[in-house]
């Protein structure tokens, strides 16, 4: 109501009562004391609009005078005067941001933090209702807003700020974010390349290699560009920028294709503003005067270049004078930079030093968490005992750390001098190595396989690591420094096949080998506990799971068959889209879930390599999947898109694989997918179909005319 009232105390006991009055609400009494030395309580108060203050001095029950000393912004408080003890009322605690939060863009870091005035700080903020865009988070102490979105579509979080004060003050406020889609307008148009394997392999180790092609996404139906009639080994070399704040790779696009033909090292321009590749306006370039590079056992792009791809460095492996690159004992290892001239020697490392003690590389270089700049990378010493190494990329030393190792995959970066990696494959030992000290710790040991491959069965979220070994699944913190810093957080009798995180989950799926074939799937907290929620085993049903969640998404198909026999006939397929409390948000039969379009990214820390824009949804008639309509959703809202066109029943797609493999995203909006044509196939007579999508355009998937087989997408 306003009312003023005054109790005038004997003590802890009510002596006298009175009333001063009626007085609007936002006139807020800020100090009591004396404030004219005559021993008597008086009061000051501040108009919480204005900022006007008014002090009323009194005599007893009665306001014996009053006066405004002046006015002041609200963003100033009255602290104290002498006589004036009492600690002052803080103004109401209000966010100042603007209701409509600056915009962004799927694929590009996101920053602003949000403001509140008022209140006693510090303050904490929260989401109450909606969310966020995928891939953003909010801190909980600085009301920064970061990440990089991975979904386009307007946001309506309503967030909520609490000060410090006693009582604590609150507020909250709803507010729209919109993320919109990198389309080629906001980015750099590229051609897409796609390459032929000609011989036993893909890629590394052919000799004689195939033609790698470039399709024009702004007329896909046309005869592919032939780039190179022969190639042993191609690779992306990408431009970024570096958000040292989040420790991610962002803006991740091609900017060179590099290639090994005729033993020579080239590269080519893979944006259309270039001109055609391969053409007069954009040639070939040798780069280095190497010419000996008939097989690549081995080709590592030493990390994405923050501003100009030309200063990527590459490694690279060629067998010995036996001319087999498993010997590796006598492999060599050269480095060069993609500016190089045909002039420019390599770099050589010492005979014996590979990249890999098995098949492909497998690792990340070591990184300047500062600068996004690569620092180091590790080699094995093959001629001496598998004595694992690492290279510093600057002062080109090499420091050898401990005997029989085999390939070095590493999981995430803690700092820019201690990583987490395991040597693999069939690898049991997970260790933490600190550069500086050229120390090692074992952390943890499994009694089986600790993993075949990064996200199957270990995985980060930017602050754990997660291992699965067996049926047991255990958690470490990336700052782990010894092996009681990791402890089991869930155990199940089923054998673990898979991990990934969501926002606030760990998703787990399990194979029951003992009875059959049959995939299961659950979720945990992330620090384990209740609440578990699980689609269990069913004999005769599998759960393709897809390896990413957004916010608190869950994909994944469920697939049928008859018991016994080995996936094959399907008989049923239903695509199906979760979230973390368990509950349905899409289930539709028919139908697979598929990988999409991906921003990419690259978290060094473990998190989020690739994370997807859009994915595809193919509806097939009957059980047959082969053919269907192919339409998109958006992975972070799950609202269904275009019809992005059908796929003729005649394209082969094999009942036991699933749906057709749609590859990348090079230029925003357009991808490749790769098929069969139906016909009888042999070990390497696969893939001879290659399909164009654009997911701005309804109807755009045509095929792309190519001939022989297999096709392959570049990674």
């Amino acid at each position: 109501s306003g009312d003023v009232e005054v109790w005038l105390l004997n003590g802890t006991a009510i002596a006298s009562t009175g009333s001063l009055g009626l007085l609007p609400s936002q006139w807020k009494i800020v100090q009591i004391g004396d404030a004219d030395g005559d021993g008597k309580a008086d009061v000051i108060w501040r108009n919480s609009d204005t900022g006007s203050v008014v002090l009323w001095l009194l005599n007893g029950l009665i306001v014996s005078s009053d006066g405004s000393p002046g006015t002041t912004s609200t963003d100033w408080i009255i602290a104290s005067r002498p006589g004036l003890p009492v600690t002052p009322t803080p103004l109401p605690l209000i966010i100042s941001s603007a209701t409509t939060l600056p915009p962004g863009t799927v694929g590009q870091a996101y920053n602003m933090t949000l403001s509140a005035s008022g209140g006693t700080p510090p303050f904490s903020w929260s989401i109450t209702s909606g969310s966020l865009p995928g891939g953003l988070n909010l801190n909980p102490s600085t009301g920064r807003i970061s990440g990089t979105p991975t979904g386009a579509n307007t946001f309506t979080p309503t967030i909520r700020v609490q000060d410090s004060g006693s009582p604590p003050q609150t507020n909250q406020k709803q507010f729209s974010l919109t993320i919109t889609s990198a389309t080629s307008g906001t980015g750099t148009p590229q051609f897409l390349f796609a390459q032929r394997t000609d011989t036993a392999g893909v890629g590394g180790g052919v000799a004689g290699g195939g033609p790698i092609i470039a399709v024009d996404p702004s007329n896909p139906g046309a005869t592919p560009i032939t780039v190179t009639s022969a190639a042993t080994t191609a690779a992306f070399v990408f431009k970024s920028s570096w958000d040292a704040a989040i420790k991610h790779f962002t803006n991740i696009q091609e900017a060179l294709l590099v290639y090994v033909s005729g033993g020579k090292l080239w590269r080519v321009a893979t944006a259309k503003s270039s001109g055609i590749p391969g053409s007069g306006a954009n040639p070939p370039v040798q780069f280095s005067n190497e010419s000996g590079a008939g097989i690549i056992c081995a080709l590592f792009v030493i990390g994405p270049a923050s501003t100009n791809p030309t200063t990527t460095r590459m490694a690279y492996e060629l067998p010995g004078a036996d001319g087999v690159c498993s010997t590796r004992t006598n492999n060599v290892t050269k480095i060069v930079s993609v500016s190089d001239s045909n002039l420019t020697p390599p770099f050589v490392l010492p005979t014996g030093l590979t990249l890999t003690e098995d098949t492909v590389p497998s690792q990340l270089p070591i990184y300047n968490l500062s600068t996004g700049a690569p620092t180091h990378f590790f080699v094995v010493d093959a001629a001496n005992n598998k004595t694992l190494k690492i290279f510093d990329l600057n002062t080109k030393t090499i420091t050898p750390i401990q005997a029989n190792f085999g390939m070095i995959q590493i999981l995430a970066q803690d700092t820019s001098d201690r990583v987490f990696f395991k040597n693999t494959p069939f690898s049991t030992v997970l260790y933490v190595y600190t550069i500086s000290t050229n120390s090692l710790v074992s952390l943890f040991t499994a009694t089986g396989i600790l993993g075949l491959w990064h996200g199957q069965f270990d995985i980060s979220d930017g602050n754990n690591l997660y291992v699965a070994d067996g049926g047991t699944l255990y958690q470490l913190p990336i700052t782990a420094t010894t092996p009681s810093d990791v402890k089991p957080i869930l155990n199940i009798p089923e054998t673990i096949s898979g991990i990934h995180p969501s926002k606030n989950r760990i998703y787990v799926a399990y194979q029951d080998f003992n009875s059959g074939l049959g995939m299961g799937l659950l979720s945990i907290p992330k620090g384990g506990g209740a609440p578990r929620i699980e689609v269990p085993i069913i004999p005769g049903q599998t759960i393709l799971g897809l390896p990413f969640n957004i916010n608190d998404l869950e994909y994944y198909t469920i697939v049928n068959w008859t018991p016994g026999t080995n996936l094959s006939p399907i008989t049923s397929a239903t695509a199906v889209i979760r979230r973390e409390d368990g509950s349905t948000v899409l289930s539709q039969p028919n139908a697979w879930l598929t990988y999409g379009l991906f921003e990419r990214r690259n978290g060094v820390r473990g998190d989020g390599p690739i994370y997807p824009s859009s994915l595809f949804l193919l509806t097939s008639p009957g059980m047959s999947f082969n053919g269907g309509t192919l339409s998109l959703i958006d992975p972070a809202t799950v609202v269904q898109g275009i019809t992005l066109g059908t796929i003729p029943a005649a394209w082969d797609f094999p009942v036991t694989t699933g749906p057709p493999f749609i590859m990348a995203e090079f230029d925003g909006n357009g991808a490749l997918g790769f098929a069969d044509s139906g016909e009888p196939q042999n070990l390497f007579d696969f893939n001879d179909l290659i399909f164009f999508i654009d997911t701005t355009k309804p109807n755009s998937l045509i095929r792309v005319p190519v001939s022989g087989s297999p096709w392959f997408w570049i990674p």
